[in-house]
């Protein structure tokens, strides 16, 4: 049997484990989970949004996380690809494996809905035929403020793109490649993000990241994942490690991606074995943007969002930084961020 709790008792009572006895580590040993944990609902429209526009915490879009935004085609954006099956495949990669889709008459369709299962809209993407585009996917008013998703053919001669793909600093970036997060173990001519501000922070995980995705111009970052093996429990962490771990947990919409890049490269599960890395079909930490409370997410199967609260409290964490080239102070280098909302037209 379920069972349903008032979220103020149950937040009062994470409260009180995790602060109010110096036995709560013995009081947890042996105890079970809930089998038949409670899941938390995300609206399909919140997902779609997050996947590609990034928007500070008053909801303005601050840029695009895949291809790019203008700001003077509002809620516009344009991503690069050599064709409409390349286009789609793009789209199906930020999309939940158990998304309702359809294709037929020549076009994809994703009937979204919100959390309580009611129809919000239908993202429609069909082949374009206006000069310089594949495709183009239209999108309800539920995602808003994303409005569309254009799919742009390449330009025969870009030399920008040429730079930033084929630029000799990407060289280490390869499929597969192990890259060390440490201070003064990057890779040459690798430097944080936050070195572009000053700070020599490293905020979001140390330790060996596989590269799952290369970084394409105009397309998308690439990705550096990390699956922590360690435990944790709800009810033995301290509020401030618990905190830590909040703000290094990615977006559901991240962690999709992943999946389905995991999903579709069987042969990065082995390299990440061999790494020491979680397997990952575990429940990893992750941020599904209703609240700023904590919640689990089951990476391999997609089981749905669990809160971690009384009757759930155990998680790892899925490390993930992004990863562009930028020329910087007269030369090239790659960029190591943990946010997808990359800006690529920052000045030195």
């Amino acid at each position: 049997m379920k069972r349903f709790v008032n979220p103020f008792l149950a937040c009062l009572a994470a409260a009180v484990c995790l602060f109010a006895s110096c036995e709560k580590d013995d009081y947890w040993v042996g105890k079970a989970e809930d089998p038949e944990p409670e899941q938390v609902a995300v609206d399909d429209a919140l997902i779609l949004l997050h996947s590609f526009l990034a928007l500070d915490e008053s909801g303005k879009v601050t840029g695009a996380t895949m291809g790019s935004y203008d700001p003077q085609r509002s809620g516009e954006v344009a991503i690069t690809a050599a064709g409409y099956k390349a286009a789609l495949a793009l789209l199906k990669a930020a999309i939940p494996a158990e998304a309702d889709t359809q294709e037929q008459d020549g076009q994809f369709v994703w009937n979204l809905k919100d959390a309580a299962g009611k129809t919000q809209g239908q993202l429609v993407m069909k082949p374009s035929s206006a000069p310089g585009e594949v495709a183009v996917a239209e999108v309800p008013s539920c995602a808003s403020p994303l409005t569309r998703i254009v799919f742009k053919k390449p330009l025969l001669f870009n030399a920008k793109a040429d730079k930033y793909n084929y630029c000799d600093e990407l060289d280490p970036f390869y499929l597969g490649a192990k890259i060390r997060i440490e201070t003064g173990k990057l890779p040459a001519n690798a430097i944080m993000e936050s070195e572009l501000g000053g700070s020599r922070s490293y905020p979001h995980g140390k330790g060996d990241f596989i590269v799952i995705q290369e970084y394409e111009y105009g397309v998308h970052n690439g990705i550096l994942l990390r699956l922590e093996n360690e435990d944790y429990n709800w009810f033995t962490e301290s509020s401030a490690d618990i905190m830590s771990h909040f703000h290094r947990c990615s977006n559901l919409s991240d962690l999709i991606v992943v999946r389905n890049i995991l999903a579709a490269n069987p042969a990065f599960l082995s390299t990440m074995s061999t790494m020491g890395m979680a397997s990952w079909d575990n429940k990893f930490m992750v941020h599904p943007f209703v609240s700023n409370e904590f919640y689990r997410w089951h990476l391999k199967d997609g089981g749905g969002v669990e809160q971690l609260c009384v009757f759930n409290w155990y998680y790892k964490e899925a490390l993930l930084y992004h990863f562009y080239p930028y020329e910087w102070k007269g030369k090239m280098v790659v960029v190591i961020n943990h946010e997808r909302n990359v800006n690529e037209n920052k000045t030195d």
